[in-house]
């Protein structure tokens, strides 16, 4: 039972950043759209993703070409995740009602 719960605490421990992304990188007028396109393009993958992997398995006849195929897929985010978070130096805006530092 404690490695159960070990298992969905790692299962889960990558939601909280992976959706903090969107709101630190986009102004707040296009989060939400932001966050609406990620979760449409990852229930299509859902879908499509299975019978990506059927259809290269029976067209090589071996599934490690489907599996390899998702794993390409993986990478690609990987990679277009690392390159593309950079570290602003835009300011950042003090909350309306308050002062900002040293003023």
């Amino acid at each position: 039972m404690l490695l159960l719960c070990v298992t969905a605490a790692a299962v889960y421990a990558p939601y909280g950043p992976f959706w903090a992304i969107p709101g630190q990188l986009l102004r707040f007028e296009v989060v939400a759209v932001a966050m609406g396109l990620i979760n449409a393009l990852g229930n299509l993958g859902g879908f499509a993703g299975p019978y990506l992997v059927g259809w290269l398995t029976d067209v090589t006849g071996s599934s490690v070409t489907g599996f390899a195929v998702l794993s390409g897929f993986l990478a690609v985010a990987v990679a277009l995740v690392t390159l593309g978070l950079r570290p602003s130096a835009r300011p950042v805006r003090p909350l309306s009602g308050q002062a900002a530092e040293g003023t």
